[in-house]
C-alpha cells in the first residue's frame, strides 16, 4: 500500500543474471529506472507486469500489485469558539485512526485521542492532523478565544424589611456583564441591557403587596457564556390599616364632606350604607367606583342623623374582613 501520488519503487522478483534480458510492460505511472527496478505512481491500484528472457525462452511473466490508498480527510470542531477563563474547551478530530496534535505550537506524539480538552486564560490555536498509515491527512486548525473579562453579579438593596406594598430600592453594583437578568421574586423578571442598565438612576423600585419572604437573583451574563450570579432576601409583613370615620358634614365648606374608608392599596372595598329605618341610602364597591358617599339619595340630600353602615374588605392574598358600624351626618 501506498500513499498517493507517490513514487514506488519495484524490483523485480526473479533473479536476474547478465544473461538474462528483463522487460517491464509499458504503463503511463512506470518508469523504468535500471534493469530491475521501476518507479510507479499509479492514479488508482495498478498491476505492474514484467517478461524475463535468455534469448532462447520467451514469456516468463510475474507481476507486482500498487494498491492506491486514498489520504484521510481530518476534520475539527468547532472550528472557532469562545471560553471564559479557566473555563475547559473541548475539541474533536474525524478522519483518522491515529491523530497528531499540535496544540499552541506544541506538537505532540501520534496518539488514538481524536479529542482534546483545552483550559487556556489566553487564546489559543489548535491543529490536528488525521493518520491512516501510511498515509496522512492535511491539517486542520481551530481557534479558542479566551474572553479574558471578570464578570462580577452585585447588587444592593434597602431596607430588605418592610410592610405590604413594601417598594425597597435596588441598586444594581456588578462589572462585566452584558446582560442583566433580574427575577424579582414577585413575578417582576427583567432582562436588561448594560447600555439600559446604565441609564437607571436611583435604582429599581419592585412591589411586594403580599406578606412572605422573597429572593432577589441577579445574574450577569456576557455573550461568551461568561456568567456570575448572587441573590438576596428580603422579608415583607403583613399590615392591615383601616379608617373609618364616624362623622361627616356635606356642607360645602370643603371640610369632611364625605363618608370615605381609607385603607391600605390594593384592598378591594364592598360596602353599604342604612338609614334608621332600614332603608339602603347608598353602596359602592371599589372595583368599580370610589367609596365616597357626599350624603345624597335619589338625588337629594339625606337628613342628619345617624346612619349605619356594612363593609366587606377583600385583601390581595383573599383574607376577607367585615366591619359595621355607625356614622353620624352633620350640617
Amino acid at each position: 500500500m501506498v500513499e498517493i501520488n507517490s513514487l514506488v519503487y519495484i524490483s523485480t522478483p526473479l533473479n536476474v543474471t547478465k544473461d538474462y534480458n528483463l522487460t517491464w510492460q509499458t504503463n503511463p505511472s512506470l518508469t523504468v529506472t535500471s534493469d530491475s527496478t521501476a518507479e510507479a505512481s499509479p492514479l488508482v491500484s495498478t498491476l505492474y507486469y514484467t517478461t524475463v528472457d535468455d534469448g532462447k525462452c520467451t514469456g516468463n511473466m510475474d507481476s507486482v500489485l500498487v494498491e492506491l490508498k486514498l489520504n484521510p480527510v481530518t476534520a475539527i470542531s468547532p472550528k472557532n469558539q469562545t471560553i471564559c477563563k479557566g473555563v475547559q474547551a473541548e475539541i474533536t478530530a474525524t478522519g483518522g485512526q491515529n491523530y497528531l496534535w499540535n496544540i499552541s505550537g506544541s506538537i505532540g506524539t501520534e496518539t488514538t485521542e481524536n479529542k482534546r480538552t483545552i483550559s487556556s486564560n489566553n487564546s489559543t490555536f489548535v491543529a490536528v492532523q488525521a493518520i491512516d498509515a501510511p498515509c496522512r491527512g492535511l491539517w486542520d486548525t481551530a481557534f479558542v478565544t479566551v474572553d479574558t473579562t471578570d464578570v462580577l453579579a452585585d447588587f444592593t438593596v434597602l431596607p430588605k424589611e418592610g410592610f405590604t406594598l413594601f417598594e425597597p430600592t435596588v441598586q444594581n453594583l456588578s462589572y462585566g456583564g452584558e446582560l442583566y437578568d433580574w427575577d424579582f421574586g414577585n413575578g417582576d423578571i427583567r432582562t436588561i441591557t448594560q447600555a439600559d442598565d446604565a441609564g437607571v438612576f436611583g435604582g429599581y423600585f419592585p412591589t411586594y403587596p403580599l406578606a412572605g419572604e422573597y429572593d432577589i437573583i441577579l445574574r450577569a451574563s456576557r455573550a461568551s457564556g461568561c456568567v456570575d450570579s448572587t441573590s438576596k432576601s428580603i422579608t415583607v409583613y403583613k399590615k392591615f390599616i383601616l379608617e373609618i370615620p364616624n362623622a361627616f358634614s356635606p356642607n360645602g365648606d370643603n371640610l369632611n364632606e364625605t363618608f370615605n374608608v381609607i385603607t391600605i392599596a390594593g384592598v378591594q372595598i364592598q360596602g353599604s350604607i342604612y338609614n334608621q329605618w332600614g332603608e339602603k341610602v347608598y353602596e359602592w364597591d371599589t372595583n368599580k367606583e370610589e367609596n365616597n358617599w357626599d350624603g345624597m339619595y335619589k338625588g337629594k340630600p339625606v337628613q342628619m342623623g345617624v346612619y349605619l353602615y356594612t363593609l366587606k374588605l377583600l385583601e390581595l392574598d383573599r383574607t376577607v374582613h367585615y366591619k359595621k358600624g355607625a356614622v353620624t351626618l352633620v350640617r
